[in-house]
């Protein structure tokens, strides 16, 4: 991705941009919270006025017979509460206008007031639990605020009784329109019941049901011999159809596709194919020519003769695999017609005593209708009853409701009257500071982001990867940040000094300085890389520092190792050593004096430094020279690394000139410092200038700014990291100088003895030194097993990873395979990190061997003495 436009608001990243950027959030927050504070004190203070309405049943229908239909509330839908109806009648346009022209209401301007402002300063609620509804109205004059109440719930009250009263009127009507049609539905039953007479003639009934009582009996001896004779053939018919296997239906299908002259033509050509394909495949294989058309010719037979199926019996014709083969011979055939015969003769029974029970069925219904007809009768004397009934009924009600439409019924009381209010409502004041609360986290927010989006720097270690595309060789971690007070130089990078490596070996960014120079090791198999140039994009990325600790790193280890100052625009690693720069490498590049003079041994063991010396003129022209190219293959004769800082690309070309006479470049990044612009024009200019950049390293790095920082070093407390450091210096007084615990080369056998002084060492002394290797290889192990750890954490991030992706989006791929890559390229580090680590722990085990054996040896001698 070489520009970013757009931030990426996974919740991760946002909430490491709210911690880089928490100050700017605090102040837009408090200064819009502080904003709304200040305008409450501006606001007219407002006034509430209430009134409460009771609704209940109304009972003077009730006790005027005309029952609960009248004027009740009742909503059309089970679960909504009809008070939620009254609501919207109480806020509706016309009370609201009523309201406002009979109190003549004004708005700010003077104008009449607007029945949408008027519902505005409204509330009508319901109060829980309650029939009842709260009105509520807001306004600066509390006089007016309970006047508009109480002339709405008036004005309501008496459109509910008008309604009241429209509702009776309209039921004597409905009423009214229904009687005629009541006397009508009378005059009808009364018809219907004298042509039900005239119609049915009945001469006796006794005689016809004991006639039809006979018939039935006959009946019932003919059905038993017919259905004895019907099970007798239907079992015959079953045991045909278990021998054959196949239905009536499949039966006749298969007795016609037989006589089908087309349908047994079709059949000899497909043996004659099938015949003929056998005998190709005894010669050939299934992939010879001949056995395949032999095969298309096969299923295209079958095709066909699918085909002439379906036009012979049908599209909807169904036959089992196997029928028409196994219906070719002349025994199955005749099996067939047998199995029809016999199942035409079960259906000529079966439809017999269809007839049988079809009759006794005729026989039944004439005996049943005489009993029907009498029902028949009664029915329409009930009807007519009911008629006369509903006539008489609606004729009274009439004349109640006609009562109702006269006298004043409601179902709603006043239970409180509005009172002129005293105090002012605090909620408005509230609401302003609830608003200005979450309008301040929304600019807060917004503010966050917007300076995230102008902000050009690279932010974390996945960004500086991808942006340049080089391995990932060490992560320094930004564990203290330096104070205010600390001493700077004008010109420096960081605080001085900065020399970790030497001062506070145990801790978590000395670690990563030894990584980094395990990675340098691993990181060309066949070739080592001497002469390493250290650069950066821009300066304040701490380039020196690293130059300077991985050179102490190297050191420690064993190797012998040159620090040269090639920054001389602005050098610093005189500083860092407390060394005098009063010569160095630009009076070596002019042969103003001599190497052994110019060289500046540090406190370290087999660490030269070579400081900048004079500052010149042109710092290029030297450094481009002939005389330059001399002094590194000099270096690498005497030296095991050379290690070269130099100032960054933006400022001098340097940095590439050099790199061309090195093995190659080490660049150091600082997420925060170096914007995404330099760093395009840096990686262009190496690409350009094709320099061999061996990797980067991301320095200064907060882990608790990094989206995956689980892989970086945890901070140690400052008691346990001086205990270290305590432990480390007596640690170091016990063993000779040239055995560094931090080495990672040790050699130890029996002509060593006098050459490392050990000769004379009392055997307390040497069980105390036995001691302390046996803790340093413990805790080299303890750091292999966590890698080994994180090694498998990362290989399962890696294949939840290759899940997501196998299930993404088109849309989502390019981020996962991003993702993915940058899992892989950390894997592959923490492998090679973990190879030279148990190197480095083998070696150290056998290193406590041989001390264990010598510690023998020396208990053995003075047994002897």
């Amino acid at each position: 991705m070489e520009d970013r436009e757009l931030l990426d608001l996974d919740f991760g990243k946002y909430l490491i941009a709210l911690k880089r950027r928490w100050v700017s959030m605090v102040g837009v927050f408090l200064a819009t919270v502080g904003l709304s504070a200040l305008s409450i004190t501006l606001l007219k203070p407002s006034y509430q006025a209430e009134g409460k309405l009771l609704f209940k049943e109304d009972r003077t229908t009730m006790l005027m017979g005309l029952g609960n239909e009248i004027g009740q509330l009742k909503p059309l839908v089970s679960t909504q509460n009809p008070l939620n109806t009254q609501i919207e009648i109480l806020t509706s346009t016309p009370l609201l206008q009523k309201t406002i022209d009979a109190l003549n209401l004004k708005d700010k301007e003077g104008k009449p007031l607007k029945p949408k402002d008027f519902k505005k300063r409204l509330e009508v609620k319901i109060i829980g639990g309650t029939d009842v509804l709260k009105v509520v109205y807001t306004s600066s004059d509390p006089k007016l605020a309970a006047a508009v109440v109480n002339q709405l719930i008036q004005f309501y009250r008496e459109i509910d009784i008008l309604n009241k009263r429209d509702e009776a009127q309209a039921a004597r009507k409905s009423i009214a329109n229904q009687l005629p049609k009541a006397e009508a539905a009378l005059s009808q039953a009364e018809i219907a019941l004298r042509q039900f007479k005239l119609q049915n003639k009945i001469v006796d009934l006794a005689e016809e049901s004991k006639s039809a009582v006979e018939k039935i009996k006959i009946l019932d001896n003919d059905i038993a011999t017919t259905k004895a004779r019907f099970e007798g053939v239907e079992a015959q018919v079953k045991a045909w159809r278990k021998q054959l296997g196949l239905s009536f239906e499949q039966a006749i299908a298969a007795q016609i596709l037989s006589k089908s002259p087309a349908i047994q033509a079709i059949f000899k050509d497909l043996e004659q194919v099938e015949q003929d394909l056998a005998n190709e495949r005894s010669r050939y294989q299934e992939s010879h020519p001949i056995v395949a058309t032999l095969k298309e010719k096969q299923t295209e037979i079958r095709d066909n003769l699918q085909r002439q199926i379906r036009k012979t019996l049908g599209s909807e014709a169904r036959i089992p695999d196997g029928l028409l083969e196994n219906n070719r011979d002349r025994q199955t055939q005749n099996l067939m017609e047998d199995y029809i015969q016999i199942e035409k003769k079960r259906l000529d029974l079966a439809q017999q005593l269809l007839s049988q029970y079809n009759s006794k069925a005729a026989y039944q219904r004439r005996a049943d209708l005489l009993p029907k007809l009498e029902q028949k009768q009664r029915v329409l004397e009930r009807q007519l009853e009911t008629a006369r009934t509903t006539y008489i009924s609606l004729f009274q009600k009439i004349q109640e409701a006609q009562l109702a439409a006269q006298k004043d019924s409601t179902n709603v009381s006043i239970v409180e009257e509005a009172i002129v209010p005293e105090k002012p409502q605090l909620s408005q004041p509230l609401k302003v500071l609830a608003l200005g609360t979450i309008l301040g986290a929304f600019l807060s927010t917004t503010a966050v982001l917007v300076l995230e989006r102008k902000d050009r720097t690279l932010k974390t270690v996945k960004e500086i990867k991808q942006l340049f595309g080089y391995p990932l060789l060490g992560i320094v971690p930004s564990l203290d940040r330096p104070k205010k007070s600390a001493r700077l130089d004008e010109n420096s990078e960081l605080p001085i000094p900065t020399l970790v490596v030497q001062n506070t070996p145990d801790s978590p960014i000395s670690e990563s300085y030894r990584m980094l120079q395990s990675n340098l090791k691993f990181l060309s198999s066949d070739r080592q890389q001497k002469i390493i140039v250290v650069t950066s994009s821009v300066s304040k990325e701490g380039k020196s520092t690293v130059a300077a600790n991985l050179a102490a790193a190297m050191a420690q280890v064993g190797h012998k190792v040159l620090l040269v100052d090639a920054n001389l625009h602005h050098p610093i690693q005189h500083r860092i050593w407390e060394l005098y720069p009063n010569v160095g490498l630009s009076n070596l590049l002019v042969e103003q004096i001599a190497l052994s003079k110019a060289l500046k041994q540090a406190v370290i063991p087999n660490l030269d430094i070579l400081s900048s010396g004079v500052i010149p003129p042109s710092p290029a022209t030297i450094l481009d020279s002939q005389r330059m190219t001399l002094l590194l293959r000099e270096f690498t004769r005497k030296y095991d690394f050379v290690i070269i800082d130099t100032p960054s690309l933006n400022l001098a070309a340097d940095a590439p000139i050099l790199s061309r006479m090195a093995d190659g470049m080490l660049l150091v990044v600082k997420p925060g410092v170096v914007e995404r612009d330099s760093a395009i024009f840096a990686k262009e200019i190496l690409e350009q200038s094709g320099q061999n950049v061996l990797g980067i390293v991301v320095n200064g790095v907060i882990p608790d700014r990094e989206p995956y920082s689980y892989y970086y070093f945890a901070p140690e407390s400052k008691q346990e990291s001086a205990s270290n450091n305590k432990y480390s210096e007596v640690r170091e007084n016990r063993l000779p100088p040239s055995w560094s615990m931090a080495s990672n080369e040790f050699s130890l056998d029996d002509d060593s003895t006098s050459s490392i002084g050990l000769g004379n060492t009392s055997i307390h002394e040497l069980e105390q030194i036995a001691l302390d290797f046996q803790y340093n290889w413990e805790q080299l192990q303890s750091l292999v097993n966590d890698q080994e750890e994180e090694l498998v954490m990362q290989e399962q991030t890696i294949k939840e990873l290759q899940e997501r992706l196998n299930r993404a989006s088109q849309r989502e791929r390019l981020t996962l395979e991003q993702e993915l890559a940058y899992e892989l390229e950390k894997q592959k580090m923490l492998r090679a990190t973990l190879v030279g680590q148990r190197d480095n722990l083998q070696k150290r085990h056998e290193l406590l061997r041989q001390y264990q054996v010598l510690q023998r040896e020396q208990v053995y001698r003075s047994q002897d003495t």
